[in-house]
């Protein structure tokens, strides 16, 4: 708060909705193109935007990032962290039309993938932000839940 005049301003957390999206037990993976963990396989995943739902931010950005259209199912976890700036909100979601493209801008490559055909293992980031590392273990918890048993 400023001594002189009151403004305020607050640091919050910006809300970002990742989709663990399958299509007959295959599930949808992105090969991020930006950071956070920019050349790794994920779930597609943004910032949600101020005039819309959680779930409706959830599924533009599977739309904009892969070109298939998902119907939101049922939050699966919240997760979050001191000092990143994020919440991270994952979605249980079902492809239920589109064309796969990817976005270029967004989205290095995509596939749908059964739990014993994920992209090789990647690495943990280890000299990246606190972002990086923080999404990374969220995506392993989030990828072995998947990998065994959904």
């Amino acid at each position: 708060m400023c001594k002189a005049c009151g403004h305020i301003v607050f640091r919050n957390p910006v809300p970002v909705a990742v989709v663990i999206a399958t299509q007959a037990e295959k599930l949808l993976l992105v090969q991020r193109a930006h950071s956070p963990l920019q050349g790794y396989w994920a779930p597609p995943a943004g910032y949600v935007e101020i005039d819309e739902t959680l779930e409706a931010g959830a599924a533009r950005e599977v739309r904009e990032e892969t070109g298939y259209e998902v119907s939101i199912e049922r939050l699966l976890g919240v997760y979050s962290r001191s000092n990143t700036g994020i919440i991270f909100t994952v979605y249980q979601g079902r492809i239920i039309g589109g064309q796969p493209h990817p976005d270029e801008t967004e989205t290095l490559d995509m596939g749908l993938f059964a739990s014993t055909e994920f992209p090789q293992q990647q690495p943990p980031p280890t000299d990246s932000p606190e972002i990086d590392r923080w999404f990374f273990e969220v995506l392993s918890t989030l990828l072995t839940q998947y990998q065994f048993g959904h």
